[in-house]
């Protein structure tokens, strides 16, 4: 709700005359942006379809589309950092847009493992580890991934997100799962330092998700 409470600000925003909103950024949002704004929002709307089919071949076409949706909300997350915006921008479009980003990572991954599991990749066959552990080594990766996009693209808020998302991990794993939960706990800690310290870093330098707005 949150992020799409955004976006459906920013496209009535980004609608309205130049008159009304002298201060708009129109390069950024018609040229840097333009039809990747378009193309990702119809292509949520196909994976939320495809999706929910839940079958083996869905997941793979699935996850085409969900590295789609990844592409184009990073594309449109670096565009807003490398343009200096309004108050409303930086509201509805840079911090919409690292959230976003943030949360379908995590989703293409989540999706990727919808993958395997459909294929058998299931306690009870022919695996080198079990679930859970595969589960962990996995987050481990997410973060390694979360770290470096986040200094590649100068956003800590594109990876607090992790932090959100992976609470949920725990918040539904069983008292029984003491391993995975363990290691949430510290992945957590371990990203949420990270974030605090680069985020002050980037906002001290006006990096990023913090070059501030006009």
């Amino acid at each position: 709700g949150f992020i799409y409470g955004l976006l459906m600000l920013f496209t009535i925003y980004q609608a309205l005359p130049k008159r009304w909103v002298p201060s708009r950024n129109d390069k950024l949002i018609y040229n840097d942006i333009g039809y990747l704004y378009i193309a990702n929002l119809t292509a949520n709307g196909l994976w939320l379809i495809v999706f929910s089919f839940n079958n083996a071949a869905a997941f793979i076409i699935a996850a085409v589309v969900i590295s789609g949706i990844l592409y184009t909300c990073i594309a449109i997350m670096v565009a807003t950092t490398k343009e200096t915006v309004n108050v409303f921008e930086f509201i509805t479009l840079r911090t919409s847009m690292s959230v976003y980003a943030g949360w379908v990572t995590i989703a293409t991954v989540l999706n990727v493992t919808f993958i395997f599991k459909s294929n058998g990749w299931r306690d009870g066959n022919d695996m080198t580890w079990d679930e859970e552990t595969w589960g962990i080594i996995i987050l481990w990766i997410a973060l390694g991934i979360y770290i470096a996009a986040g200094w590649t693209y100068q956003n800590a808020v594109y990876a607090l997100v992790f932090n959100y998302a992976i609470f949920w991990i725990w918040y539904k794993r069983t008292a029984e799962e003491v391993d995975i939960k363990k290691n949430i706990v510290i992945i957590s800690i371990l990203n949420g330092i990270w974030v605090m310290g680069y985020g002050v870093y980037s906002m001290v330098k006006g990096l990023g998700y913090f070059k501030f707005h006009k």
